[in-house]
Formats: C-alpha cells, sequence, structure tokens
C-alpha cells in the first residue's frame, strides 16, 4: 500500500503545523524537542489502526513496528518534557525570537519544523515500509529477523535509559556540578544515549529487512542511515560537544575514550 507514505507525509506535515503553533502561543521554540519522539509515535499509531479499520490482518512485524516506536516515543516525550520544565528556552533558539528577516515566521516554519518533518518521515522509512509492504508468507528467515531485531531494540532501549538515569544521577550531585561524567555506561563511550538510540534503529531496519517484500525491505535502510548521520554528525554528538571544547576535564576525556562505539578507554 504506497498510499501509507502519504497519509504518514500528510501527518508529519499536520503534526509540524500544530507544534509550530505551540510554539508561537508559548513564544517558545523549544517545544520542537517533544515533536520528534510523539511524531513518529503518532504516525505508527495511524498506520496501525488505519491497517485495522481496513480490515487487513496485520502480521507480527507491524504490531510491533506499532509498539516499539510507542515505547520510545512516548519515554522519550515525557524525558525531554521534564528536561524542558527543568531548564526552560534551549540557548539554541534564542536568536529565532527576534524580528529580524533571516528569522520571519515563515522561514522558521520551513527550515525548523518542515525540515523536522522531513528528518522524521526517514528515520521512520523501516516502520513504514513494514507497514505498506509486509511479506505475504511467514518463514523461519522473516521470524528469525523478527526475534533478532526485537531482543537487540529491547538491549538498546535498556542501554539509553540506564545512561540518561546515570547521567541524572551524576547531574543531581551538587560536587560534580561542572565535572565530566566518566564512569558506568559513559567509561567506553562519551554518548552511550545516543548509542542506544542508532541501536534501536538498526533493531529496526533488522525487522524491516528481513519481514518487508524486496526491493523496499534494501532500501528501507534509509532510516538507520538517517539517524546515523544525524546524531553523529548533525545535531546530536557535534552539538554536545561544542559546548565542552573549553572544558579542559572533557578535552583529556575525549582523547581518551570512544566517540561513539563502545571500546575500552586509552591510557
Amino acid at each position: 500500500m504506497p498510499i501509507i507514505f502519504g497519509y504518514a507525509a500528510s501527518i508529519l506535515f499536520i503534526y509540524a503545523i500544530i507544534v509550530f503553533i505551540i510554539a508561537q502561543l508559548k513564544k517558545d521554540y523549544t517545544v520542537i524537542h517533544i515533536m520528534w519522539g510523539s511524531g513518529i509515535a503518532v504516525v505508527s499509531g495511524f498506520l496501525f489502526f488505519y491497517i485495522v479499520y481496513t480490515g487487513e490482518a496485520l502480521s507480527i512485524a507491524q504490531r510491533f513496528a506499532f509498539y516499539l516506536p510507542l515505547v520510545w516515543g512516548l519515554r522519550l516525550t515525557y524525558f525531554l518534557f521534564k528536561r524542558y520544565k527543568k531548564r526552560g528556552t534551549d540557548y539554541r533558539f534564542e536568536p529565532l525570537h527576534n524580528n529580524s528577516r533571516d528569522t520571519s515566521k515563515i522561514g522558521i516554519f520551513i527550515k525548523l519544523f518542515i525540515g523536522t518533518a522531513l528528518l522524521q518521515f526517514l528515520s521512520a522509512f523501516s516502520l513504514l515500509a513494514i507497514f505498506a509492504f509486509p511479506r505475504e508468507t511467514l518463514t523461519s528467515t522473516t521470524q528469525i529477523g523478527l526475534i533478532i531485531g526485537i531482543v537487540l531494540w529491547i538491549i538498546a532501549f535498556v542501554y539509553q535509559v540506564v545512561a540518561d538515569q546515570q547521567m541524572r544521577n551524576f547531574k543531581h550531585r551538587p560536587e560534580m556540578q561542572g565535572r565530566i561524567l566518566k564512569t558506568g555506561l559513559w567509561k567506553n563511550t562519551r554518548h552511550p544515549n545516543y548509542v542506544g538510540e542508532i541501536m534501536m534503529w538498526w533493531s529496526l531496519y533488522i525487522i524491516a529487512l528481513t519481514n518487508v517484500a524486496p526491493p523496499f525491505n534494501f532500501i528501507a535502510i534509509i532510516a538507520p542511515i538517517t539517524v546515523t548521520i544525524l546524531i553523529g554528525f548533525v545535531s546530536g554528538v557535534p552539538l554536545v560537544e561544542k559546548n565542552l571544547q573549553t572544558n579542559d576535564e572533557y578535552i583529556a576525556y575525549m582523547n581518551q575514550t570512544s566517540k561513539l562505539i563502545p571500546l575500552p578507554r586509552k591510557k
């Protein structure tokens, strides 16, 4: 059902408009953070119930294409919402609140909100392929791929949750203000939370690879590649480390610790 992709694009576009309106009412573009996880969860939920409504039988892969993003999206949205309530406006969006021509409302909507919707569409391509082009027959390959994908996703999800909790506990200790967390999951990689995020999307691709009809099972690799590039080279790791490049302790930490792939720390 190629129409699945049209529905997904339409939902993300409408959702971008809604979040943009909320941002205008609150006079704060930081709310776009909440758009990421919740938007993808909304899309997977709509497609799930759309297939149910049409009377078609849901495959096991399609069910998990709903369950897993729902858990991920709810958890991420709640996590970012709590952070927003605590920290307030993200400093990166403050320049957008002036009235210069370079930051017109239409320009912000297109670049920031529609741009985010486009990235969401690409990141969710594995999920969309599972809903749109499921394999008609269940084989040992599809079952094995489904099991491996689900197990790896659960491991990645727990890995990210533990990493976030370790960082939260660290920051709550007054004596650690301004210090760098270098223990636990943060000992062998500088960004274990992002490692978990990337692993989750590659796990979903494993499900798509084995449970989606060709050639869309191969095309679906667009999703994990998009997430990996986005986190590793655009908006995730680079932004975090840009703010810490003047911290001598973090510079030493960078020289000793792997960027993403967990590896033994260098001496």
